[in-house]
């Protein structure tokens, strides 16, 4: 019982410490995840931001509001199905390899 207390406390300490950080201390810490290697979403986030320039570069009403909720509109239902297909994935119900 001991054991379950000191993990529950030292996952709260790391919580509370993860809560105090500043945005500038949050951004460097995250900048030494990434030049240590662990970059994350970063290459998605990357790759989307350039998707979406090529896009606005070829047609001029890609980044309109209207646009916008035609695009949701239309992958609302794949993205259900998706979204449903990770939760199988992850909980293990389902094995890919």
């Amino acid at each position: 019982m001991s054991v379950n207390e000191s993990t529950e406390v030292s996952g709260s300490a790391v919580l509370v410490e993860q809560q105090s950080l500043s945005p500038r201390e949050y951004v460097g810490q995250y900048a030494r995840r990434v030049r240590s290697g662990d970059i994350g979403s970063l290459p998605i986030i990357i790759g989307l931001i350039i998707i979406a320039i090529i896009f606005q570069s070829l047609n001029q009403n890609y980044l309109t509001p209207r646009n916008f909720v035609n695009l949701i509109v239309q992958m609302a239902g794949l993205a259900t199905i998706a979204i449903g297909v990770v939760f199988v994935l992850l909980m293990g119900e389902i094995d890919l390899s």
